[in-house]
């Protein structure tokens, strides 16, 4: 091509002599240098291309909300809406609670509590064990509670409670919408057999096994906001 053509004069001048005059010469040059700079050089390798990648969105979602695009206040009518492929089958917790299973996909289980038990309900609590599931923090359930201090800060109170002899572990920095529950690491007084019992002590294995989200009333959203 033409421009192909120009990048080879300058070979072709060294082949000059007489009887072209030096100013012949010099003109030749420059007309050589601007078809040159006019048409690029294209020898250059191109540019690596950008290694980084964007971070993964992860599978299953949780704020102050939902769980895995569960929103509370929705009713199961519609989540099966939202996702025709769930199974949903009710089911209870060991206190004999009415509960509803909804599993997504094999990895992402959620749990939902209606307010009258009811498909058109409303839900007003949303639990998750799977590890998929995680908080924009990146807090899951599984994770050390040692991890967990580095997204939510200082373990505030471990609370053991007489229903099922459930352990929460509560953070200085977390959403108050949250509940996160324990494996049965928290270190009480085994004297004290009065309910709830109240520690700030946990073993360092101690590990979050599930995480919810309630559905809190508005003067307590307000008031944890102001602290």
């Amino acid at each position: 091509n033409a421009c192909q053509n120009f990048k080879n004069l300058p070979t072709i001048y060294i082949e000059i002599r007489k009887p072209f005059s030096i100013m012949t010469k010099i003109s030749f040059i420059l007309l050589t240098s601007l078809c040159l700079a006019a048409c690029g050089d294209n020898s250059a390798p191109p540019a690596a291309a950008s290694t980084v990648a964007a971070p993964r969105k992860p599978l299953c979602e949780i704020d102050d909300n939902s769980i895995g695009g569960i929103p509370l206040g929705t009713t199961l009518n519609e989540v099966r809406q939202l996702f025709p492929k769930a199974v949903i089958t009710p089911t209870q917790d060991a206190d004999g609670a009415i509960l509803n299973s909804i599993k997504i996909n094999d990895k992402v289980e959620v749990f939902a509590s209606t307010e009258e038990d009811k498909d058109d309900s409303p839900i007003s609590y949303l639990e998750t064990l799977s590890a998929a599931c995680q908080t924009p923090e990146g807090v899951r359930p599984e994770m050390l509670v040692n991890d967990v201090i580095k997204k939510y800060g200082v373990v505030e109170q471990v609370m053991l409670s007489e229903l099922e002899a459930r352990q929460t572990v509560e953070f200085a920095a977390q959403p108050p919408e949250f509940s996160f529950r324990i494996d049965d690491t928290g270190i009480f007084d085994e004297k004290d057999k009065t309910y709830p019992q109240i520690s700030t002590a946990y073993q360092d294995n101690a590990r979050i096994i599930s995480i919810s989200v309630i559905d809190l009333p508005p003067e307590e959203t307000t008031a944890s906001a102001a602290q």
